[in-house]
């Protein structure tokens, strides 16, 4: 059975860990993972001042690098397919644009036609959980390759976002076995995108 806190209590669930990295991903796209972690990286950042990594899983116009970046820049995928793990920080861009947390982007100029091979992203994340607390990875959606799943069982956990009145149960359920056969461990879910209604008379006191 999920869990489906809002954004402050999934926060809170989180923070109890000492320290956690965390794949996001959803049932289907445009359900909100971006805007998710950033609200919840956040959160953590108003308890601790530094040690927050936010990590850009996916492309696209709507992607963090694409919104953070004016141009492409290596970063995670360039670290994964490396042989040896090279030094990390050139990689990260600390706090870009004033965020309160610092940034991993996709990456540029790798050899995606290769498959990912599962050593290598938990060497990574060995060696990133040395440099930050709290590790959040935005994940493209759960059916959009098989190498979703792969990569989310490296993580400690895995969030699923799901959107409101848009994420049918059957799907998400559907997402959540998919990835539990997978090996990930589903930390819980956040509904985004929620919508609150309120009746006439309160709206009349505004």
């Amino acid at each position: 059975m999920l869990t489906i806190p809002c954004h402050l209590s999934f926060t809170s669930s989180l923070m109890e860990r000492d320290q956690a990295s965390l794949f996001f991903t959803a049932p289907h796209s445009k359900a909100g993972c971006s805007s998710s972690i950033a609200t919840i990286a956040n959160a953590i950042a108003r308890h601790i001042s530094h040690g927050i990594l936010v990590i850009d899983g996916h492309q696209g116009l709507t992607s963090l690098t694409h919104q953070f970046l004016s141009c492409p820049q290596k970063g995670f995928y360039n670290l994964v397919y490396a042989k040896e793990i090279p030094d990390i920080n050139p990689f990260i861009f600390k706090e870009p644009k004033g965020m309160s947390y610092d940034f991993l982007p996709f990456g540029h100029d790798y050899p995606f036609q290769q498959p990912l091979e599962r050593q290598h992203i938990k060497n990574l994340l060995k060696a990133l959980a040395k440099l930050y607390k709290y590790i959040l990875f935005d994940g493209p959606p759960v059916f959009s390759s098989p190498e979703v799943v792969t990569m989310a069982a490296q993580f400690d956990g895995v969030a699923l976002v799901l959107q409101a009145e848009k994420t049918r149960w059957e799907v998400a359920q559907a997402a959540v076995d998919r990835l539990q056969q997978g090996g990930a461990n589903v930390f819980g879910a956040v509904l985004n995108q929620r919508k609150y209604y309120m009746p006439k008379w309160v709206y009349d006191l505004l």
